[in-house]
């Protein structure tokens, strides 16, 4: 383990380490993989219990999570609705619980103008060309929301936010490197189903080519047009890079961009404003990862021309640096 105490690879519902609840970065150091796919610990083996107690949550059960479950009994990228089933161009209106790891970037407190994903009780991710222009107290980060035109439709909170990290790198022209943190001032202090943490993706180059993923916002709903009140998702397939430079006339689309669409019929894309949101990837162990960050993209949902994306696992150094 970090600290040197013999130890194993343990699933997290089977690791008793509470630092876990309030420390996110001491938890990325006990991370490890079992069998490549499956998000663990590296557990002490004088915290590995002997049974696990009916109070700690397990994969798989049809249990929904109360409000008050521990983070470090839950874990990051469940939803209290996961198994719903329902599948913003072309989109379908999300379920209030289903996306709790959603946030909405506001300008002067109330005009909704990007997304963005709560990975840690303080730090969200998202594009960079959504904070290029903007200093964090013109940024209101919103948790919770779920339709912008009802004020009782779920426990939204409002965060300021202390700090922007934008990528060093970051190419307004290009969109290369197109990726910020936003540390809140104040924490999250109690999770429930409307507002819970998304897992990050191990930095493992896995491409996901032909997986499908979730993209979610609040974005027009056709170029050019309104912005959605309410919460969509649409779930795309992931193309090869080489497609995707395809379809762009060889654009050059590096590995550090990660493209999705449907490949002919168009019909769903993520569009305006629905920049800095999160694509998500429910892995094998049913829990979803943010892999990737709405960048840009050519109209929205034009047959053959795929939304990009910043490849989050290709950051997750940057990330563990910055989120402080």
């Amino acid at each position: 383990t970090p600290k040197l105490e013999s130890g194993h690879c343990r699933h997290l519902q089977h690791c008793i380490l509470p630092e876990f609840a309030d420390n996110y970065l001491a938890f990325l150091k006990y991370v490890c993989f079992i069998d490549g796919v499956y998000t663990g610990a590296c557990c002490p083996d004088s915290r590995y219990p002997n049974s696990v107690t009916t109070s700690t949550y397990t994969i798989g059960t049809t249990t929904t999570p109360r409000a008050t479950t521990a983070l470090s009994q839950r874990g990051c990228g469940l939803n209290a609705k996961d198994g719903f089933g329902k599948r913003i161009v072309g989109g379908k209106p999300a379920d209030p619980q289903e996306w709790p790891w959603m946030a909405a970037l506001l300008l002067d407190g109330h005009e909704q103008n990007c997304g963005g994903v709560l990975y840690t009780r303080s730090h969200v991710l998202t594009a960079a060309h959504c904070v290029k222009p903007l200093i964090a107290s013109e940024i209101t980060v919103r948790l919770g929301e779920y339709t912008f035109d009802q004020k009782k439709d779920s426990l939204h909170r409002d965060f300021e936010v202390k700090s922007v990290q934008m990528h060093h790198l970051y190419n307004y022209e290009t969109y290369e490197n197109d990726i910020a943190i936003l540390s809140l001032k104040g924490s999250v202090e109690t999770f429930n189903d409307f507002i819970w943490p998304v897992c990050l993706p191990p930095a493992d180059g896995y491409k996901y080519v032909n997986e499908k993923a979730t993209v979610t916002g609040w974005g027009t709903i056709y170029h050019g047009g309104p912005k959605s009140k309410t919460l969509q998702e649409v779930t795309l397939p992931i193309w090869t890079n080489a497609e995707c430079a395809d379809a762009y006339d060889g654009t050059d689309i590096g590995d550090n961009f990660l493209c999705a669409g449907i490949k002919v019929v168009g019909g769903r894309d993520a569009c305006q404003g629905d920049s800095g949101g999160p694509l998500q990837w429910k892995g094998s162990n049913g829990r979803w990862a943010v892999i990737g960050v709405v960048s840009w993209g050519i109209k929205c949902a034009e047959p053959g021309n795929p939304g990009v994306y910043t490849r989050v696992n290709n950051y997750m150094d940057w990330i563990k640096d910055n989120s402080i």
